[in-house]
């Protein structure tokens, strides 16, 4: 019998578990997915997890009422340890800026949280250095040296971890751009087994495949290809080899030099490569079209999905109307109480609750809503909707955490609405079940897919949403759909427009509410679709078919 192939999937958070700190947002969500789905079942192919154990996770966020100079929103690292991960007694090490590193890894049997066997990399260990020590700690955040550093404990660090547990891996899955040091080390080893370039490169490919999970500028990251050099990216391979895999001819250094674009990289280092929505694929086509067609492995779509553990049970007994509002007015109720212990404010039932909840990052445009804020106010005080903003900005984002700051000093003058902090795994599924209406307010065409609005429906919420992402893959009578069908001239025109439509469209929600037939009938609709289409069992077996076992 045919072995099946080992395939390791590669990121840097996993969103498996509210206690286990190693995640930020929908990037988490998708690989935990594979993950969950892979533990659960007989599959074509042996599904391995691969990350870094982020002492510190991203951030605990909190909210300081009384700074007196209303920088409410508080950034604190915590350090977790956890007893439920296996020590492997295995260590390799890596260079980093010229100095060994060593990098132990740490086990996490499938039980724990019904997943696929999974792998996690730390370099907090008593026989570094302190700036060693401090690569693995936090998510996202430090210099970016740090970036680097940790991105060859993920990509170097992780193939030489598998060759220790003695794991023979037949393909690598780099999720985003940070996991392409995978695909470098491949090509380094197939180097130093004396291949040419031509060989070597065919063969790294016939290892590696690449998902593009956004087009936004901080997902594609770029670095000068002499500090990448410095910092030990490229072991043993020539700064001129290196250009010709990632250099972008659109972005040189101060001395003229290309700039290295990760993706660019794993466009050309993959075998496959796939966007994660039908609309993300051609704007992901249209991005990299520069690149030319012999260089760069072929695009396909494969759209996201969620693991079913996002969907409280009794959403998913729920077969019909008068059942699916039983479970939803017990779960708004939940969230009330939960809300007013948070906040203190009290939230009435017959009143529908808009949430916005996900990263506080420009292109989700957290503002729009608030664009005319004496409207919406009115709105508020005058009962007709009661509405819950949560989300963490990135921590050097100071815009969006000075926006934060904005919008929880409105929510001071107004009893309907709240602002959250600490917005997580567990927080997420509160709200998801308790809110009547999601709304996401993505800039079209930055919003790769998207996965909270998944899991919204499967907990009885319907959607409004910009005509942006994923969910432009359901049918419209499932949500409510609003703004521009395509990019505007500038940004503050389609943002007018938007606003524009949103209000229109948010008015219309909230007046079908009352209608608790017409309102439950589509909800039952949209959860129905979305239990069929989009969950994580579905993306893994379009992973195995499409990306792992194709040609």
């Amino acid at each position: 019998m045919e072995r099946k192939l080992n395939v390791v999937s590669v990121c840097f958070e996993a969103m498996l578990a509210q206690k286990f700190h190693i995640y930020a947002g929908g990037l988490g969500v998708v690989q935990a997915g594979l993950l969950k789905s892979a533990g659960r079942g007989d599959w074509q192919v042996n599904l391995y997890g691969l990350g870094i154990l982020w002492k510190q996770g991203y951030y605990d966020q909190e909210i300081d009422l009384y700074d007196p100079e209303k920088h409410y929103m508080k950034i604190k690292h915590v350090t977790r340890h956890y007893d439920f991960l296996e020590d492997t007694g295995v260590k390799v090490q890596v260079i980093i800026n010229g100095y060994p590193n060593t990098i132990k890894v740490w086990y996490l049997p499938p039980k724990v949280f019904k997943t696929a066997p999974c792998f996690f990399l730390d370099t907090d260990l008593e026989e570094n250095d302190e700036l060693a020590k401090s690569i693995t700690r936090c998510l996202y955040g430090g210099t970016e040296e740090t970036r680097l550093a940790q991105e060859i404990v993920l990509g170097i660090g992780g193939v030489r971890a598998f060759e220790a547990l003695g794991k023979p891996i037949d393909l690598w899955h780099g999720q985003e751009g940070h996991t392409l040091l995978i695909a470098i080390e491949l090509l380094r080893k197939n180097l130093e087994a004396g291949m040419n370039f031509a060989e070597a490169l065919e063969a790294t490919r016939q290892k590696y495949v690449f998902t593009t999970h956004t087009p936004e500028i901080a997902g594609n990251e770029k670095h000068k290809i002499d500090l990448m050099i410095r910092m030990g990216c490229f072991p043993d391979i020539p700064k001129e080899m290196a250009l010709g895999i990632g250099g972008d001819p659109f972005d040189n250094d101060d001395e003229g030099c290309p700039k290295f674009n990760m993706t660019v990289g794993a466009l050309k280092l993959a075998r496959r490569v796939n966007a994660v929505s039908k609309l993300h694929l051609r704007t992901t086509q249209q991005m990299w079209a520069w690149i030319k067609e012999e260089e760069k492995s072929p695009i396909i779509s494969i759209t996201n999905g969620v693991d079913g553990d996002w969907q409280f049970p009794e959403f998913a007994r729920a077969n019909s109307v008068q059942e699916l509002q039983m479970v939803k007015e017990k779960y708004k109720e939940r969230l009330i109480k939960y809300n007013e212990k948070r906040t203190g404010k009290v939230f009435k039932k017959e009143i529908p609750i808009i949430v916005w909840a996900r990263r506080f990052t420009p292109y989700k445009r957290p503002e729009l809503i608030f664009a005319d804020w004496p409207w919406l106010r009115e709105l508020l005080l005058g009962g007709k909707m009661q509405l819950i903003f949560a989300g963490k900005p990135h921590p050097y984002d100071r815009f969006s955490i000075t926006y934060f700051n904005w919008v929880y000093e409105k929510s001071l003058e107004v009893t309907n609405l709240s602002v959250w902090a600490g917005y997580e795994y567990h927080q997420s599924k509160i709200l998801k079940a308790g809110a009547d209406i999601w709304l996401q307010t993505p800039r079209r065409p930055r919003e790769a897919c998207a996965t909270s609005w998944i899991s919204a429906i499967l907990n009885g919420a319907l959607v409004v949403s910009s005509r942006d992402g994923g969910i432009l893959e359901i049918p419209e009578e499932c949500y409510f759909p609003f703004g521009v069908g395509s990019p505007c001239i500038s940004e503050g025109e389609q943002d007018s427009k938007d606003y524009k439509d949103l209000i229109k469209v948010l008015i219309k929600a909230i007046e079908m509410y009352p209608n608790r037939a017409a309102w439950f009938q589509k909800v039952l609709s949209a959860m129905q679709f979305i239990k069929k289409n989009f969950t994580s069992d579905r993306m893994l077996e379009e992973y195995i078919n499409d990306l792992y076992l194709s040609d």
